[in-house]
């Protein structure tokens, strides 16, 4: 620059007296812009920078950090919009300026823009790949989500005389962190398996002994936790690796940095740093209950990413983490996500560990769970024998789990009407839960409470009042007032008094059942269509008939909608609807709703189930006050039958 600029100083011999000469200028004329580009190693430049320059000096750098040298406040330079994405990825391929993508097209390059994470040397190469081929944005598309980087690699940049591809200018990145922390770069390595956005803190905090012995050291050896985290953290955001967020105790990756790591790995090594990413995503898993929504909300989309990656491979941590999602996705009502989990699961745990594991008993539990709150009773059955009979056989018949599928499954003989065989298993998970876990626990209120919703329906009310009120006193004390298994027990207390003629008392506990419900699991719950259910019927028998048709409209609406329309509760729902609509003496309105309630329970239920039964008489006493009574005899005959062989079998009669 010396010489450049005709400075007398200018001279091989004496480089230094150049130099000054140089900073002098810098400092003295006015008018110039000085570019320094591609500073990551700032200390190289600390002494070349005019201390007050009277132009302008603009420095480009991949580091984050410039204070050493006097900048406090760099200008970032993220990733475009998408929308300054999308018209870079039209302008760049498209020759004719004036041409009109179709609506397909463009929503092709929007998808293309996002799966590029709009990074504009990602976006030039794409860009660079799809003119010189003259593709479709669709094209090009469907070949990236299957080749991902190596389809990258097939073109290098061409606008701005800049060579380097996305793959080796973050791989320059990757050497500078390594060679300052090799903890920090195995870090990276393990987050490459995760969502890209909104890495929590607790991850590297809580899951440090899983992510290798490098990332468990910097947080055992550091003073706290969290200042291992940011001696971690802080290369890699020194070389714009990652973006922290200390609000929301986050950090992100950008979606190439991950595609990058993972690319330069060996097969094996995906294998491993996956197995790793998801055991650590094990140890840090919150736990299942509404009280842990909020800090499992934090984990739902790496659980999603982190589960799709594995592909068909037989890793235990990946079974772990399907049963964690599924039990999360479930008590939100998403059946469809929480199926695909824990069936995955199980099927995971079935081929690594054997058909008679412990984990096996639990995936089976679970799903039989699942499928039961599914009305798929018939699927749910053999799962629960075989849960009951693997966890009998490995752990004695005086265990909790074992007292759990004991439980589990008479629920289902309840639903399914075979009150005997649900009595005898109700009451030894009772015994084995009080003896075990003492009388104060929340499993044994569990067990009183169903105990006491089986001694209903055999039409023993004295019997069941004292253990409904036990589990709600157990349930309010430990759990809280606003729990859902509180609210659980005040709706199915409710029902008993209605049962008792108590209406006053039921309404009371309905309401506060139905409060808890909305507040806690949302408006559209299953179990808010439930009290809205039972409450409908209880104004339906005060009367209140307006009230009454619109909780049953919106306890059916929300069971459609969420269970889907052959669901058990669904016909429930139709069926009450009809009997509400025959007091009205809406007699047309009322067969439709009986008719399709009857229908979905003989398709869902089989032909012999109580539930038909029931539906079958009140579809019969409609028929009767329209003068048909042959299909009435025919329904009512159907209908005790169907009573009388549930009799016999329960030995009721």
């Amino acid at each position: 620059m010396a010489g450049l600029l005709g400075l007398p100083q200018a001279s091989p011999e004496n480089p230094d007296a150049g130099v000054h000469a140089v900073l002098k200028w810098l400092v003295s004329e006015p008018d110039y812009l000085l570019v320094i580009d591609n500073v990551d190693a700032p200390d190289d430049v600390k002494d070349l920078l005019p201390s007050e320059p009277s132009g302008h000096v603009l420095l480009t750098s991949r580091v984050q950090y410039l204070e050493g040298i006097g900048i406090f406040n760099p200008v970032p330079l993220d990733e475009l919009s998408t929308d300054d994405a999308v018209a870079f990825l039209i302008k760049r391929c498209t020759p004719d300026e004036g041409l009109t993508l179709g609506d397909a097209e463009r929503m092709s390059a929007v998808e293309l823009a996002t799966e590029l994470g709009c990074l504009p040397l990602a976006l030039e190469q794409a860009g660079a790949y799809v003119r010189v081929n003259e593709m479709m944005f669709a094209d090009y598309l469907a070949e990236y989500r299957t080749l991902r980087l190596k389809l990258l690699d097939e073109q290098s940049p061409t606008a701005g005389a800049y060579q380097d591809s996305v793959r080796t200018t973050w791989q320059k990145s990757f050497d500078k962190v390594r060679e300052m922390s090799q903890a920090s770069a195995d870090l990276l390595t393990a987050c490459a398996f995760l969502a890209s956005d909104k890495i929590p803190f607790e991850f590297v905090t809580g899951g440090s002994e899983k992510l290798g012995e490098n990332v468990a050291r910097a947080i055992a050896e550091a003073s706290s936790p969290m200042l291992g985290l940011n001696r971690l953290l802080k290369p890699l955001k020194a070389y714009s690796l990652i973006k922290r967020d200390s609000g929301t105790r986050t950090f992100d990756v950008h979606r190439m940095v991950q595609a990058v790591v993972r690319e330069a790995l060996s097969e094996q090594e995906r294998v491993e740093w996956l197995d790793r990413s998801l055991e650590a995503l094990v140890v840090v898993y919150p736990g299942q209950g509404v009280p842990e929504w909020t800090r499992c909300e934090r984990f739902v989309v790496h659980w999603l990413t982190s589960t799709e990656i594995v592909e068909g491979k037989s890793l235990q941590s990946a079974a772990s983490v399907l049963n964690q999602m599924s039990i999360y996705f479930q008590e939100h009502a998403d059946y469809a996500l929480a199926e695909y989990a824990q069936e995955s699961s199980l099927s995971i745990r079935e081929r690594v560990l054997g058909a008679d594991h412990l984990d096996v008993a639990s995936s089976l539990n679970n799903l039989a769970v699942l499928y039961k709150e599914m009305g798929r009773y018939a699927d749910a059955l053999p799962l629960y024998e075989r849960s009951l009979s693997i966890r009998e056989r490995v752990l004695g018949v005086d265990h909790c789990d074992v007292a759990t599928t004991l439980n589990n499954l008479a629920e289902l003989y309840r639903t399914m009407g075979w009150r005997a065989d649900a009595l005898e298993l109700h009451a030894r998970a009772l015994s084995i839960r009080e003896r075990v876990l003492g009388v104060d626990h929340p499993h044994v209120a569990t067990s009183l409470n169903n105990l006491a919703a089986l001694y209903k329906e055999m039409g023993y009310q004295a019997t069941a009042l004292p253990l409904y009120e036990r589990s709600l006193s157990i349930r309010e004390r430990v759990l809280g007032v606003d729990h859902p298994h509180v609210a659980q027990s005040l709706n199915n207390l409710a029902e008993l008094y209605c049962a008792m003629g108590r209406h006053g008392d039921a309404l009371e506990l309905h309401a506060r059942a139905l409060s808890i419900r909305e507040r806690v699991l949302g408006v559209d719950h299953p179990h808010v269509a439930t009290s809205l259910n039972n409450l409908a019927n209880l104004y339906l028998t005060l009367g209140r008939h307006g009230d009454a048709l619109e909780l049953h409209a919106r306890s059916l609406s929300i069971r459609e909608r969420v269970l889907g329309m052959d669901h058990p509760d669904v016909a429930t729902s139709l069926v009450n609807i009809g009997v509400h609509y025959r007091e009205l003496g809406r007699l047309q309105e009322a067969e439709e709703y009986l008719r399709r309630g009857l229908q979905t329970f003989e398709a869902v239920l089989g032909s012999e189930h109580l539930y038909v039964a029931i539906a079958a008489e009140h579809l019969a006493y409609l028929l009767t006050l329209t003068g048909r009574n042959v299909e009435a005899t025919s329904l009512r005959l159907r209908a005790q039958a169907i009573c009388k062989a549930h009799a016999e079998r329960n030995k009721l009669v």
